[in-house]
């Protein structure tokens, strides 16, 4: 099961992951997540996100969108 967290109503979001059988949180998590739906498939997890930004993340604009697939 995966989950969203946002902090402070940012666009921004992080994604959790937690295992149904053991219910644990799997310490590894996805972040900078923008504007992106997530969807689990036979091959895995399927997302998109953005690079880490610098410092300035809530100002500066946002580029270079990349998909990304978890075995």
């Amino acid at each position: 099961m995966a989950f969203v967290m946002s902090k402070a109503g940012s666009d921004w979001h992080e994604v959790r992951i937690k295992e149904v059988v053991e219910p644990e949180i799997i310490p590894r998590h996805l972040t900078w997540i923008k504007f992106s739906g997530i969807a689990w498939r036979d091959s895995g997890l399927y997302y998109s996100h953005y690079d880490a930004p610098a410092s300035d993340a809530l100002t500066r604009r946002n580029e270079y969108q990349k998909f990304i697939i978890i075995n």
